[in-house]
């Protein structure tokens, strides 16, 4: 007599954890892969158009909902 109470929480317990496995196998498979570009320290690290960025003492700044990295430019004949 006393076990039914038991055998229905543990099935209620059962039931939700499968719940909670479906909707993390539906978020993990509804999200798009994320690929990110792997960079190379001490390598040439090119623009959004491929041109070498040069931000010497930048910094990184967000406005309007865009990041903007910004630095000093530092040219061949620079002496420092």
């Amino acid at each position: 007599m006393g076990s039914r109470p038991k055998q229905a929480a543990t099935h209620f317990i059962i039931k939700i954890m499968k719940n909670i496995l479906y909707l993390l196998a539906i978020i993990l498979l509804a999200c798009p892969a994320y690929s990110a570009d792997i960079f190379t320290p001490g390598a040439i690290w090119p623009d959004n158009n491929g041109v070498h960025i040069n931000a010497h003492g930048g910094g990184i700044l967000y406005h309007e909902g865009k990041y903007y990295w910004f630095g000093e430019h530092k040219g061949e004949k620079s002496s420092a």
